[in-house]
């Protein structure tokens, strides 16, 4: 499932074309990816949506007892490697860097907001990506899953979802998948007259003795109805599965 167009506004469930069967020791892979480079500093992590969040709300059956969300989140030291830390001081509020000795002294906040993210992002996120994560999950009765102390990595992927290759009609460049209930009727060449709207308006405006507008804008009216139908079925063609929360 892929969907490249959110708006934190609008949240909607995406239904999976073809059911999933999730198995025990499966994962589920949640990927977010923002666009922050309008911002003068960076984004830190939280839960508003100014700052950095993925969490997907998934829907499923049969119903899992034990169960209730799960979020995972880089381990400390996988945080620390990526940005140069090697120890962190004990005991200090904010937290304080103790080493290496051109870092002692400085907070990990600062580190944070004059870490040099330009030159530095790609090793950042290979850090983050290939390091290893603390999985948090969390039963009905809002206890810590048991099992689920140790550290682990990602799962190692050999094979990525491609999305399928769809028609584009060369006229009008839009998009198009003929649903159930559509009919798959070849391109009309684009001209006057071949246009049905340009045509129906023109003999209208006749009958009633007004004067015909210039072709050129019905076409485009013609284009306009066209992308609003065709961008309809696109949108009613996405809808939801997947209950409990990654992160």
């Amino acid at each position: 499932m892929r969907d490249t167009n959110i708006d934190p506004s609008y949240q909607d469930y995406r239904r999976l074309t073809v059911p999933t069967r999730v198995l025990p020791g499966d994962s589920l892979v949640a990927e977010c990816i923002y666009d922050s480079s309008s911002r003068k500093s960076i984004t830190l992590g939280g839960m508003t949506t100014r700052e950095e969040i993925c969490l997907i709300l998934t829907l499923y059956y049969p119903r899992q007892r034990e169960l209730t969300s799960c979020h995972s989140l880089p381990s400390l030291p996988t945080v620390l490697h990526s940005l140069g830390i090697e120890e962190l001081a004990s005991g200090t509020n904010p937290v304080v860097i103790a080493s290496p000795a051109e870092l002692a002294g400085m907070t990990l906040e600062r580190r944070l907001t004059s870490y040099d993210w330009e030159n530095q992002f790609e090793s950042f996120q290979d850090a983050t990506r290939q390091g290893s994560f603390k999985p948090l999950c969390w039963t009905p009765t809002n206890t810590m899953l048991p099992g689920i102390e140790s550290e682990s990595y990602g799962s190692n992927v050999t094979r990525h979802w491609k999305p399928v290759d769809k028609c584009r009609n060369i006229h009008t460049n839009l998009v198009t998948d003929a649903g159930p209930n559509m009919i798959d009727m070849p391109a009309m060449d684009d001209h006057e007259s071949t246009n049905m709207i340009d045509i129906d308006l023109k003999a209208k405006m006749s009958r009633s003795g007004q004067q015909t507008p210039p072709t050129t804008n019905h076409r485009q009216v013609g284009r306009s109805a066209s992308s609003t139908v065709a961008e309809s079925f696109v949108a009613l063609a996405v809808a939801a599965l997947l209950g409990f929360a990654l992160q």
